[in-house]
């Protein structure tokens, strides 16, 4: 089954065959999607397709006709829903919340088991929680790291657009200031909220796990040990797809 996550910045796609992602890659535009000959695995059997997507409805379009041509297949988008098996969605209007959302904490439960604290890091970074009875309790949007770096960038006059992860604690010019403070935004708010989360829920063995792009730059900064799973999103895609 062809699995794609189309997010605010980047195109996730994943090839989900034996009950795992086999093959994996990202692309910025829907036309770089590959083909059944393009993947680095065998493709047998009636293929199917399945999206989840937080893109505007053009990009959702294009994915569309690009998936049907050169795959055959209707793409079929998918969306949150109260309950998944045991798992039961906090929002009172799961539509609201965001499918991506909904698959990573599907793959948390399903994968690694409760209870689980999800922190996806991109161009949102979010965080949401599920208690050991398989309720979700809700969960945090706040600004991803590119997304605070190109705000001070556009919203004032003189700061330059920075990239790279923080070096050291303080910056001794302007570019590492923004740098530094930017990167430890997100690290403070995560540690600052995830820590809130252990005091309210007072629960043993959570386990903790980060995703997104950015997840590799701040796992080994975080309080807490996160395991870093980087097909998590994917991964609930296709369990979603495939039924309780």
């Amino acid at each position: 089954m062809l699995i794609l996550d189309a997010g605010n910045s980047r195109i996730k796609w994943g090839w989900w065959a034996q009950g795992r992602i086999v093959d994996q890659g990202v692309c910025d535009r829907a036309e770089a999607l590959p083909g059944p000959r393009e993947l680095r695995c065998e493709v047998g059997g009636t293929v199917r397709a399945a999206a989840v997507s937080v893109a505007a409805s053009t990009v959702r379009e294009r994915l569309a006709a690009v998936v049907l041509e050169r795959w055959g297949v209707t793409l079929e988008f998918l969306v949150p829903s109260p309950r998944f098996g045991e798992l039961v969605c906090a929002y009172e209007d799961p539509a609201r919340l965001g499918v991506d959302r909904w698959a990573a904490i599907v793959a948390a439960a399903t994968r690694y088991g409760l209870p689980a604290v999800v922190v996806d890091c991109g161009t949102a970074v979010t965080i949401d929680c599920i208690c050991a009875e398989g309720r979700h309790r809700g969960g945090v949007i706040l600004p991803g790291l590119a997304t605070m770096r190109r705000s001070l960038h556009s919203g004032t006059a003189n700061l330059p657009e920075v990239l790279g992860p923080a070096e050291g604690l303080l910056g001794t010019d302007t570019v590492a200031a923004i740098r530094n403070g930017t990167f430890y935004a997100v690290v403070g708010a995560v540690d600052r909220i995830v820590g809130a989360l252990d005091d309210v829920t007072d629960e043993r063995g959570t386990h903790y796990l980060v995703t997104g792009g950015d997840a590799a730059l701040f796992r080994g900064h975080f309080a807490h040990r996160y395991q870093h799973d980087p097909t998590l999103v994917l991964t609930g895609a296709a369990l979603l797809a495939a039924g309780p």
